[in-house]
């Protein structure tokens, strides 16, 4: 038992989303675009959890699974599913956050097939590497790399040991121009762990440590990562479970992935979860609060719900967790009646 809470925001005005972007664009906001039929654009405010719809010069795309990306003053957004049309993009275009008009220019090089269900990071002077994703032909397990200056795909030659060809995992970068992937869908669903080093192009599978008092996450899907400092927050997605051929299950629980512990999982209980989900976006604000937002449930509902979590009571170890719930336990009488820790457990 922990003693941690998550706490519940606004609902966005939209009916729900699945497989949007959530891109912050300032210190306190953040750029609602996709997972929707219809042309969604709204801005979350990160210090009051409000929102407020953009209206942009062109009109937002109409697409799910897609990926943002900001780069300077520009959120460049790549392949996705325009589930009114039934079909998977190729396209690259971007919106001038100055202007709020997005632009489709004219791209060059070695396109790659189009997709969903990928990632896509910038790895500095203006280019933006995407791994993965699915189309017609099945996942796929390419890195392609675009120059938003000269508008150029260019696809690098890889090494290494290659993860199996995947879509709806997720990544980070981390430091020393590396990349972590973890989990998402080839033939099954997978829990396994790479590292991209994208100075030389070479794959490496790591082999995680699990606490002696605890299991590892199970694998999944439509989950969402975090980076913070030297810790990964994994959370929720899809846990690969069917009722007859239809997909069914989600996850809300909550894993950290310490890198300075040679690649250590250790879970993290809470009071009040979230509802399971997957196909939902996180981030983190400039106080290092995880806002989580929107996805679906085990039961395909989409959600328009945010959450908010304070992460600085989540790394203490498990044995000192414990010594303070017990101690709450024990006192809880005493603690009710004090406001000053009333307060503190309500903020």
């Amino acid at each position: 038992m922990s003693f941690r809470k998550w706490f519940q925001g606004h609902s966005s005005p939209v009916n729900g989303s699945r497989g949007h972007t959530l891109t912050k664009i300032t210190e306190n906001e953040a750029l609602l675009v996709g997972g929707s039929k219809e042309q969604i654009c709204y801005i979350l405010d990160l210090s009051t959890l409000l929102w407020r719809q953009v209206i942009t010069i062109t009109p937002p795309p109409r697409v799910q699974f897609c990926t943002a990306t900001k780069i300077q003053n520009r959120i460049w957004f790549y392949g996705g599913f325009d589930e009114r049309l039934r079909k998977i993009s190729n396209s690259i275009f971007f919106l001038e956050l100055e202007t709020m008009e997005f632009h489709y220019p004219e791209i060059k090089g070695n396109i790659p097939p189009g997709r969903q269900g990928h990632t896509s990071h910038h790895i500095g002077n203006g280019k933006l590497l995407t791994y993965g994703g699915n189309n017609l032909s099945g996942p796929l397990g390419d890195c392609c790399v675009f120059d938003t200056e000269t508008l150029t795909w260019h696809i690098p030659s890889i090494y290494g040991s290659l993860p199996s060809p995947r879509y709806y995992h997720d990544s980070v970068l981390l430091p020393s121009e590396k990349m972590l992937l973890y989990g998402g869908r080839d033939s099954n669903v997978t829990g396994d762990l790479w590292i991209l080093d994208f100075v030389n192009w070479k794959w490496r599978k790591i082999e995680t440590i699990i606490n002696n008092t605890q299991s590892s996450p199970k694998p999944r899907a439509g989950h969402s990562l975090t980076i913070l400092g030297d810790k990964v927050i994994l959370f929720g997605g899809w846990d690969g479970k069917r009722i007859d051929t239809a997909e069914f299950g989600a996850e809300n629980d909550l894993w950290v992935l310490d890198l300075s512990k040679n690649f250590e999982w250790r879970q993290v209980d809470f009071i009040n979860p979230p509802v399971p989900r997957d196909c939902h976006k996180t981030l983190l604000t400039s106080s290092n609060k995880l806002i989580i937002y929107g996805g679906c449930d085990a039961e395909f509902n989409l959600l328009n719900d945010i959450w908010v979590l304070k992460t600085e009571n989540i790394w203490a170890p498990p044995q000192l967790q414990q010594l303070l719930c017990d101690f709450i336990i024990k006192n809880i009488e005493n603690l009710m009646n004090d406001q000053k820790f009333v307060k503190e457990l309500n903020t």
